[in-house]
């Protein structure tokens, strides 16, 4: 055989086999990019209108698409960060975009297949993957719909109680974990073990729960998730992407404990579990909602604190006026939807939030109680935000609905503070400490402090587009309501410039006030029309009308133990 004929044998079996080494791969990365997007649905967080995607990849392999021409979005704009990197199988919810102002539609372009959503395509249902309704609880749909079997405790553990540290009754092991390993061991882990995280920065991390363990730092906020760079200003995206949920809690008997997150979209998101505990944790300046719960019963969400402060470029306030900003940085501290027996208590929130705690619509037996609330630039304590439009519920059973059940606000304490930014002192605003509006049931506002905000209790009936009436039976009673403070150049500024409680015409709910203390109010018991005619029932009762002593403007102070002195002093 010739030199050349050798020669050509070589190179016909190197070609042939570099050929068969091409195709060998060629077949799993078509596997691989078998990616296709769904146009899911849309829902409202905050004031924005949301787009929501599913994604779905054929075969058992990863797929990853970097950001790009196959990778991109148009007609809005991505909350979190674009993703890049999908599962084998559905991914319910892989992508959130939040329309721009004059779109009429969200495209994402994913691999060689585009999928749409409309503004007028369906809102979102948010069930959590079918699961066994609790037999606890089987909540029929109407509003005759029982309340659960277990009304809300009147009784709340201070966060130094021996019950709250030993809360945890996991009995597995100890996993010890660091930024570099903390997936892997919350891969491994079994139900009843703990992940405690060593001290350091875990950049961009995301943590999802699917078993019962306990997620703790080993010291507390010692293990800081940072979610993106520091925002400049109330949602600021220039400086780039951010992580859309630092954990995401999706088993039933977890625990989230004493981690610091900061600049996420959400820093703890709870759907579709019972009996999770959340505490000890703090939360920083987080896009959407610092703890979100959706769909859970008998939860726990305590000894936290949620924060938002101003950022380096965002104006500020006055104690009579608030901070000249279109929204605030947080749009919410911790937001509840759909929920049975749901419980925040003895939380620290501190800085400008548009709505601070707010049961939003279709919970029953709401408890809130023994929380510090320091400023807040619209409400710090909703309950029957929205117009019921989520739901039904697939995990709770619980319908499309107002908030329902015996709802109990007892014990919290709201005040107008000064902060430090760069050296200077600024003011934090308080507006709307209480505000009871699309609710139907028997609530109980007794106890809480309002050293001094613009407005005091609100009982609402609107007209309009978000038309609602607060029902049922409404008690106000024991709370002390102030409505004066010295500013910080010591002059004594009458906040409160409405009424200790305002009552809506055309209000259906049973009202009674009775016990109370007000103190330096221009108004005790006003009256506001918003289109709903009608003589609200209310009986009122042995209340005080007197001239508290004068406070100063107290300096922010994180207290998960509220101080409640100023009822004392009014009385």
């Amino acid at each position: 055989m010739s030199r050349s004929s050798t020669v050509q044998l070589v190179g016909c079996c190197v070609l042939a086999t570099l050929a068969a080494a091409l195709l060998a791969q060629a077949a799993p990365a078509a596997s691989r990019m078998a990616v296709a997007p769904k146009g899911s649905c849309t829902e409202v967080s905050g004031k924005r209108l949301v787009a929501v995607f599913d994604v779905t990849v054929a075969g058992s392999r990863t797929a990853k698409l970097h950001e790009g021409r196959r990778n991109r979005v148009s007609g809005g704009r991505v909350i979190g960060k674009l993703p890049t990197v999908f599962s084998p199988g559905a991914t319910r919810r892989a992508l959130r975009v939040a329309f721009g102002s004059h779109a009429k539609r969200a495209r994402w372009r994913l691999g060689h297949r585009t999928a749409t959503v409309t503004r007028a395509a369906k809102r979102c249902a948010h069930a959590a993957a079918a699961k066994p309704k609790p037999a606890t609880c089987c909540p029929s749909t109407g509003r005759n719909a029982p309340t659960g079997n277990r009304p809300p405790a009147t009784s709340s553990l201070a966060c130094s109680s021996p019950q709250v540290a030993n809360a945890w009754t996991g009995t597995g092991r100890t996993l010890a974990a660091t930024p570099a390993t903390l997936a892997s061991t919350v891969a491994h882990a079994s139900a009843g073990d703990t992940i405690e995280l060593a001290d350091g920065v875990y950049g961009g991390a995301s943590v999802t729960l699917t078993k019962p363990v306990r997620l703790r730092a080993a010291h507390q906020f010692g293990a800081v998730f940072v979610g993106g760079p520091t925002p400049r200003f109330a949602n600021d995206t220039g400086l780039g992407g951010h992580t859309a949920t630092a954990v995401a809690v999706r088993a039933s008997g977890a625990m989230v404990e004493g981690l610091d997150l900061r600049y996420y979209d959400v820093g703890i998101d709870l759907d579709g579990v019972a009996d999770v505990t959340v505490q000890g944790n703090r939360v920083l300046s987080t896009y959407d909602a610092g703890i979100q719960v959706w769909d859970t019963r008998n939860v726990e969400i305590r000894c936290n604190e949620v924060l938002d402060p101003y950022l380096a470029q965002d104006a500020t306030a006055t104690v009579t006026s608030g901070p000249d900003i279109s929204e605030a940085q947080s749009d919410y501290g911790v937001a509840v939807y759909g929920s049975l027996q749901p419980r925040v208590e003895h939380n620290y929130f501190h800085g400008v939030f548009n709505q601070t705690l707010s049961f939003k619509e279709g919970n029953h037996d709401a408890y809130a109680g023994y929380n510090t609330f320091e400023g807040s630039a619209l409400t710090a304590l909703f309950l029957g935000q929205n117009i019921p439009h989520n739901g039904p519920y697939d995990f709770t059973g619980l319908p499309v609905d107002e908030d329902r059940g015996s709802i109990v606000v007892e014990n919290n304490v709201f005040r107008e503070v000064y902060g430090i930014r760069d050296g200077a002192k600024v003011v934090y605003y308080m507006r709307s400490p209480i505000r009871v509006w699309h609710v139907d049931g028997n609530t109980t506002i007794r106890g809480n402090v309002i050293e001094e905000a613009q407005q005091g209790i609100l009982l609402e009936c609107r007209a309009g587009s978000q038309a609602g009436c607060n029902a049922g039976t409404t008690r106000v009673t024991a709370n002390t309501i102030g409505g004066r403070v010295r500013d910080l150049g010591g002059t004594l500024r009458q906040v409160n410039t409405t009424a200790g409680a305002l009552v809506f015409t055309g209000l259906q709910a049973q009202t009674s006030l009775d016990g109370n203390v007000f103190a330096s109010l221009g108004t005790i018991v006003g009256s506001y029309n918003d289109g709903v005619s009608g003589t609200p029932s209310l009986a009122y009762t042995g209340n005080r009308e007197l001239a508290a002593p004068s406070l100063d403007l107290r300096p922010a102070t994180a207290s998960t133990d509220p101080d409640l002195s100023f009822a004392a002093a009014a009385r």
